[in-house]
Formats: C-alpha cells, sequence, structure tokens
C-alpha cells in the first residue's frame, strides 16, 4: 500500500470563506479549490493516503465509490503535474 500524498514544499495553501487559496512559490501563481476539491486537498494536507481520501469522500458526499476514486485520482495527477503535491513512492 503506498503511502500519503505529500504537499509540495513549494505549495502554501490558507483556507478562507469555505476556499483553498494555493500559492505555488516556484511560479507565485494562486490557485483556488471549493467544494470537493478542497476537502480532497485538506485531506492530503492532513496526510491521508489515497484510499482513505477515497473512503472519507464516500461517507461525505452521495457518490458512487468508482466515481470518487476517478476524480480523486484525476485530480491528484493535476496537482502532481503542477508540482503543488509529491505522490508517495509505490
Amino acid at each position: 500500500m503506498a503511502g500519503p500524498y505529500q504537499v509540495s514544499p513549494d505549495a502554501l495553501s490558507r483556507e478562507l470563506d469555505g476556499e483553498v487559496l494555493v500559492l505555488d512559490l516556484r511560479s507565485s501563481l494562486y490557485f483556488g479549490m471549493t467544494g470537493t476539491a478542497a476537502r480532497i486537498w485538506q485531506l492530503i494536507e492532513a496526510g491521508e493516503a489515497r484510499e482513505a481520501v477515497v473512503a472519507t469522500l464516500a461517507r461525505e458526499f452521495a457518490a458512487d465509490r468508482q466515481v470518487i476514486e476517478a476524480d480523486v485520482d484525476a485530480f491528484v495527477s493535476d496537482l502532481t503535474a503542477r508540482g503543488l503535491i509529491v505522490a508517495p513512492a509505490p
């Protein structure tokens, strides 16, 4: 089982009025996240592994687990490509 995702040391985040704002220190770009995206970020920031993120979202939202898994994987892939998180070693 893979370990938890890690927020990149080059990413700073703050919550403001239900939105998570992330600053990429390398590019000076801000990213705003709301809803499910913000919740995924919070869980990653809390040190949760993929399976825990999926399980939490399955409890909190009325959606099919396979849909949640696909959405989490796509979002995490995007965050990783942007350098905002570091994927766990396999």
